[in-house]
């Protein structure tokens, strides 16, 4: 996923995605970080609704 969020540190790279969930009735993309670390940032600030269509189609799983 690439982070669109304007004046995040990480706007504009591209991530690789590790899993997905919802929180507070927002889905939260669990992605690895440059520094191979990882963080849940929500969906709203990547470009998956550009790669899906339309955001209320994709469903939240649990992380394992």
């Amino acid at each position: 996923m690439r982070i669109v969020r304007r004046g995040h540190a990480l706007e504009g790279q591209e991530l690789a995605v590790l899993g997905r969930r919802k929180r507070a009735g927002q889905l939260h993309l669990l992605l690895i970080l440059p520094c191979e670390s990882r963080s849940l940032i929500p969906a709203s600030w990547t470009d998956l609704h550009l790669r899906t269509g339309a955001r209320s189609h994709v469903r939240a799983e649990p992380l394992e």
